[in-house]
């Protein structure tokens, strides 16, 4: 007589089901969509984002809310990689092959999207101070973008300048961060990206 089957003989869960999705680190990972599946809701989540990135649109502010464990952060991961730069081509042909419809309406919806794509910057909640945090998504955001030259140099010193300050323990205006934020969106503009 055989013996029974446990149900791990049965059933095999991806790798990827198998944790939660860390959006910090796994932006990074190649291997972080391998496996994702482009719900519904992905869908409809992504309509509103590429309603708001239009040129005209003011409707710039997005929640996603729900229970743990049922995709948000790995909506996040997939649209950050989606949309942003260097262009993720596996993203992108993910959604391509997915729903070709929505793909061509991002291409269409955002200039240049086809060719660049936006400088994501990843904030994740701690007990930092909330200025800390955006400072530090910022320097690391500015660390891998491709731009050289003097312009970037000097808005990549005056972030770090920030962070420093700010770790120090110095309080840093709301004024002080949105002018890094605004720099580097001139600068976005100026080397041909999206945003």
């Amino acid at each position: 007589m055989s013996q029974p089957k446990g149900l791990n003989d049965i059933y095999r869960i991806r790798a990827r089901f198998g944790r939660s999705v860390n959006i910090t680190a796994d932006f990074a990972a190649g291997e972080s969509l391998k496996d994702y599946i482009i719900t519904p809701l992905t869908r409809e989540v992504l309509r509103r984002v590429i309603t708001g990135l239009r040129p005209e649109s003011y409707q710039r502010a997005w929640s996603i809310i729900g229970p743990y464990g049922v995709g948000k952060s790995a909506c996040a991961l997939f649209l950050a990689r989606l949309l942003g730069r260097p262009k993720d081509t596996y993203a992108r042909e993910l959604l391509r092959v997915a729903d070709g419809r929505l793909y061509d309406d991002i291409c269409t919806s955002i200039p240049r999207f086809e060719n660049s794509g936006f400088l994501i910057t990843l904030v994740v909640g701690n007990r930092a101070p909330l200025g800390t945090t955006i400072l530090r998504s910022l320097a690391n955001a500015l660390a891998s973008a491709e731009w050289r030259g003097k312009r970037a140099e000097l808005v990549r010193d005056r972030v770090k300048q920030l962070c420093l300050r700010s770790q120090q323990g110095e309080n840093i205006s709301n004024d002080e961060i949105s002018d890094c934020f605004d720099n580097v969106a001139h600068m976005a503009r100026d080397k041909n990206g999206v945003g």
